[in-house]
């Protein structure tokens, strides 16, 4: 079974239908399909990066993490590392940090640029331009008001940390686990204490 378009059709479809008309129908028509596609939320995207540390899961999450929460998890991880460790046994982490770490918000910028040409009686002229940028934050709402949107969250500076282990009274020992201390964290040395835990 076919069908045949009538001719009034035909005709009519062919005035309309120039080159460049179809090719912004068809881009609308593009534009509408992004525009419903679905979007994973900040917080569907943290999860689906099994392999992320502590570190950038706390800068790839979208709402603030309150840094006391932060610092539990970092000694807790620290924690269970170290008591896996050959001539560790035990051990108890605590970590200082300097600040709260910073909140980045996220800005937009706008740039104007203005000459003016000035000319005198006696032939003479004179040029001036003037340029001027602005940037401006850009904000979001939560459901009760405004707040800024925010790009980028840097964790807190680590202080210190005092190791408390069974094996502490061990140099061996204590080199390794200040190594790996300093690895983890990505601090120096000279931040890491390790003391022998009481029996």
């Amino acid at each position: 079974m076919s069908f045949k378009v009538p001719e009034k059709w035909k005709k009519m479809f062919s005035k309309v239908a120039s080159k460049d008309k179809l090719l912004i129908i068809l881009l609308f028509g593009v534009l509408l399909i992004i525009i419903n596609l679905p979007v994973k939320s900040s917080d569907e995207k943290s999860e689906s990066g099994s392999g992320t540390s502590a570190v950038s899961e706390y800068t790839a999450s979208g709402k603030s993490r309150d840094v006391s929460e932060y610092v539990e998890e970092l000694e807790a991880k620290l924690e269970k590392i170290l008591c896996q460790t050959a001539n560790v046994g035990q051990a108890k982490v605590v970590i200082t940090v300097e600040n709260d770490g910073q909140k980045i918000p996220y800005t937009q910028t706008s740039k104007s640029e203005s000459s003016v040409e000035e000319s005198d009686s006696s032939g003479g002229s004179r040029k001036s331009s003037e340029s001027a940028l602005e940037e401006s934050v850009i904000y979001t709402d939560d459901g009760e008001n405004s707040v800024p949107f925010i790009a980028e969250e840097k964790m807190p500076d680590i202080q210190g940390v005092l190791i408390l282990a069974e094996g502490g009274d061990d140099a061996n020992t204590v080199s390794e686990i200040t190594k790996a201390a300093s690895a983890l964290l990505g601090i120096s040395v000279n931040k890491i204490k390790v003391l022998k835990m009481e029996a």
